[in-house]
């Protein structure tokens, strides 16, 4: 009698990945996915589809669960997941590519790379997260923090003085919620000897709404004299007419758009030979709030009678104070003055125009 032994082996199914899903935050992404068999995992990251870094977990799962941490916000990666199982199988993902969220770089408006400025102490103004605050490097240094306001915006000096010479500046944002940006492209300034300032004898504010400041100023001779609005050039004053200085007073209106909080004027003066001066005559006023302008209602229609000059947006505004209700003026004439439909840009005058109900 003899006997054999009959031995069997389970036939390994065909490995594959499914359901492969990512979830972020700023300095994280979480990947989930199913594999067919049980198979260790790991993910295969990086900046580029070089990938780089990687985790793993070598626990034998179908349900796999990894996550990345310490990325960088607001960056897109390239990653792949990948398997083995216990017969030695191995399973890889297609390239995927997730962006971490986060929040934009803030800006600098008040300098431009490549300015020179006779200013050791510059205004530095500019935008970013609304209600956050801006962080200011200067020459890879944390030099000052400064919030940001309901606009946007944010202003400041320099506390400490930079040398003569070149010097770097760049700004990263920190929002509400916490989320660090990326820090802005550095610019390059350079601070050169000064040349004769401009002095501010007297000046009066009027803050409100709509505030106005008048200046007394004495300006060098032979030099351009430039009124900075939070450190943008707003208005220029030419004094090359005049050898030794030159005396003006000037009443300064606000912009109708700018933000209500509170903003800065500033002078600076430039010399024959270019030379800036420092900022002087720092005035600082009070935009109060903003009340809306009401809307003119129409319960019916009117007319209008057009005059040299005007446009539907100019009637549109004139009439219902939004010139973006041209089109309804320009659609509620078509049939009377067909040219409307293709030329809306000319009106002759005397024609009379239906003011549809708004």
């Amino acid at each position: 009698t003899s006997y054999s032994t009959v031995r069997s082996f389970a036939t390994p199914g065909a490995l594959a990945i499914s359901t492969v899903g990512a979830s972020t935050t700023p300095t994280t992404i979480s990947l989930t996915w199913q594999t067919s068999n049980q198979t260790t995992g790991t993910v295969f990251y990086g900046t580029t589809m070089s990938y780089g870094g990687y985790a793993s977990d070598p626990t034998l799962i179908t349900t796999h669960g990894l996550t990345l941490t310490n990325l960088t916000p607001a960056t897109t990666y390239h990653l792949y997941v990948y398997g083995t199982d216990a017969f030695g199988q191995v399973v890889a993902s297609p390239d995927l590519a997730v962006m971490t969220p986060g929040i934009a770089p803030p800006t600098i408006t008040s300098l431009h790379n490549g300015d020179l400025t006779g200013d050791t102490r510059p205004t530095i103004a500019g935008t970013g997260p609304v209600r956050g605050s801006v962080y200011i490097v200067v020459d890879r240094k944390l030099a000052r923090t400064v919030p940001v306001d309901s606009a946007g915006q944010y202003v400041v000096d320099l506390l400490t003085p930079l040398s003569l010479g070149p010097h770097t500046l760049a700004v990263r944002g920190r929002a509400t919620n916490g989320d660090i940006s990326n820090e802005s492209e550095p610019i390059t300034i350079t601070v050169v000897r000064l040349s004769v300032g401009v002095t501010v004898v007297r000046k009066i504010i009027t803050d409100g709404a709509t505030p106005a400041v008048t200046f007394y100023v004495v300006a060098p001779g032979r030099s351009v004299v430039t009124l900075l609005l939070d450190g943008v050039p707003y208005k220029t004053y030419d004094a090359r007419a005049y050898a030794i200085a030159y005396g003006f007073i000037t009443k300064v209106a606000v912009p109708l758009n700018l933000a209500a909080g509170q903003h800065r004027f500033s002078f600076v003066a430039v010399d024959r030979y270019g030379r800036p001066s420092a900022q002087t005559g720092k005035t600082t006023f009070t935009v109060g709030p903003k009340v809306p302008t009401p809307l003119v209602q129409y319960r019916q229609s009117t007319q209008y009678t057009v005059r040299g000059g005007d446009s539907l947006w100019s009637i549109a505004l004139e009439l219902t104070h939004d010139g973006r209700n041209w089109k309804k003026i320009q659609q509620a004439n078509i049939a009377a003055f067909p040219s409307l439909a293709t030329n809306p840009g000319v009106l002759r005058a005397g024609w009379i125009l239906t003011i549809p109900a708004f």
